[in-house]
Formats: structure tokens, C-alpha cells, sequence
């Protein structure tokens, strides 16, 4: 019958406690009882500095930023459950194909990492870059990492409670696995609807390329009629005027802006139509 382990950091605190004393005075210091590894991410404090949450996984979107922002690199914790050596040693993080739907190299890139603790070191941090690219704007993506034993480490701790004790409920986590959930979703401001005579229907296309014209940003929709705010009813039927002209300069030059659909053009609406009639023919 298999026993699950579950733990909250001071169960992970005992455990590395137990594991040096019980070893140090037969073995010397690298070539004691096998350590382990585990993934216990934090996700909060109280007041006082004292976790009370952690986190499975991370979520991120490049919609919270400009084109500008073409990476993104996020991080998260292998620590060690165990004894610090005065040696480097590897451990195993392995990307599962089941579970991960991004695609490295045109998503993410892992490529700088070393998976090793190291010497006098009781954590090491992994990297994860994020890489801006259309396929983000159809649906978000997920890389799934698990930890694997080797010859160096064990994995002594199968799961842990997300609480702040061992007497406070919460859901459990796996202590092997985490992961990356990423993407470029957008939905439309409540704030468009008052610009639609103008501009037309919603479209991710549409939006994003009037926000390169006018200089605006997912948090400027956020603001959109506020007081000092950059997007105001009074700046909507202009942002159109400009938004016409520059797609009619798009079309005009062969190069016309396709919308969502992957088909057809973006356009407009009222009197600030674009002309299209060069590609109906």
C-alpha cells in the first residue's frame, strides 16, 4: 500500500534536520545520505512575513504589455531537502510532452539552465523564457515541468498541503511537478461599445493595431474615461480618422491588415470605411 507524503515547511524543516543528523557522524559530508529536491513555489505572506500559501503553477500573458516586450523570463525554485555539500550536483527536471502544449523554441526557451545545486547553495532557481509570437494570440500554451531522481537526489516528498500549517485546511500539490501557463488573450474593453459607430466591431487585429496608432495600452483601456485619462469619448471618432488612414495606406501599398479570421480585411465602420475594392475583383 502506498503511503502519500504530505508536508507543510515545517515538515520540510524536520525532514532535512532528521536526514543530517542521522548521517553526519558516519559519513562524511558528500557522500551521506542521499539528499532530496522538491518544488514548493510561495505564493504569500502574512503580515508578519510567514508563508501561507504557495502556488502549482503561473500564469502570464504578453497582453499586459507593448510590442516592445517581445520576451518575457519567469522563475521558480528547486530547493533542496536534505544536506548543503561543498560539491555541484545535478538533478533531473524534465519537460512532460503529455501535459505541455507550447512549443520550445517558438514559445519558450529553457536553453540557459543548469539543473545543479550548487555547491553551499540550498536552491537553485530555473528559468523560463517566454517568446512573444502569433500562435499566443489564438490560445494560451502550457510547459509542464517533473522533477526525476538520480544519482544524486531522491524525491523524499511526494505532496504538501497549501496552507499555512499543518492544522489549517488546503487543497495538496504535487511537491515533483510545476508549471508555465502563457498566452496573448485579449477580450474587449467594456469602454469600446462607445466607439462602434466608428470603428466597428471588436477584432484582436483591430484593437491592437489601433493601439499602435494611437500609443494606447491594455491599461489606458482600463482607464478609458477617467478623469486624465488617454481614452475618452471625445478622442474615439479621431482615433478612427487615424486608424482609416492608416489602414487605407496599408491597402493602398499591396500589404492590407488581416483580421482575425485569417481571411478578410479589417475594417471599419460609418464613414471612416476602408477601401477595399482593389482586392474584390
Amino acid at each position: 500500500m502506498k503511503i502519500r507524503k504530505f508536508l507543510t515547511l515545517s515538515v520540510i524543516s524536520l525532514a532535512s534536520i532528521v536526514s543530517m543528523s542521522s548521517c553526519e557522524d558516519k559519513l562524511d559530508l558528500y557522500s551521506g545520505c542521499k539528499a532530496g529536491v522538491f518544488i514548493q513555489q510561495l505564493n504569500s505572506y502574512d503580515v508578519y512575513g510567514n508563508p501561507i500559501s504557495f502556488k502549482k503553477g503561473q500564469s502570464f500573458t504578453f497582453a499586459d504589455y507593448d510590442e516592445r516586450t517581445q520576451n518575457y523570463t519567469l522563475k521558480f525554485e528547486v530547493k533542496l531537502s536534505g544536506n548543503i555539500t561543498d560539491k555541484d550536483r545535478p538533478f533531473v527536471l524534465k519537460v512532460v510532452a503529455d501535459s505541455t502544449t507550447a512549443v520550445e523554441g517558438r514559445d519558450y526557451d529553457i536553453s540557459m539552465n543548469d539543473y545543479m545545486i550548487k555547491a553551499g547553495e540550498a536552491a537553485a532557481t530555473i528559468k523560463v523564457k517566454l517568446l512573444r509570437n502569433p500562435s499566443l494570440l489564438q490560445k494560451m500554451v502550457r510547459v509542464y515541468f517533473r522533477l526525476e531522481p538520480n544519482e544524486h537526489f531522491e524525491l523524499p516528498i511526494g505532496d504538501y498541503k497549501n496552507s499555512s500549517g499543518w492544522n489549517v485546511a488546503g487543497p495538496i500539490y504535487s511537491a515533483h511537478d510545476y508549471y508555465i501557463e502563457f498566452g496573448e488573450r485579449y477580450t474587449q474593453p467594456s469602454y469600446w461599445s462607445f466607439g462602434t459607430s466608428w470603428y466597428g466591431a471588436f477584432s484582436v487585429a483591430k484593437y491592437l493595431e489601433l493601439n499602435k496608432v494611437m500609443g494606447w495600452t491594455v491599461n489606458d483601456w482600463s482607464n478609458a474615461g477617467s478623469t486624465g485619462a488617454k481614452i475618452g469619448y471625445g478622442r474615439l471618432e479621431y482615433a478612427s480618422a487615424a486608424l482609416q488612414k492608416h489602414l487605407q495606406k496599408l491597402a493602398d501599398a499591396g500589404t492590407p491588415l488581416i483580421d482575425d479570421d485569417g481571411k478578410s480585411y479589417v475594417q471599419l465602420a460609418g464613414s471612416y470605411l476602408v477601401d477595399y475594392s482593389a482586392y474584390n475583383k
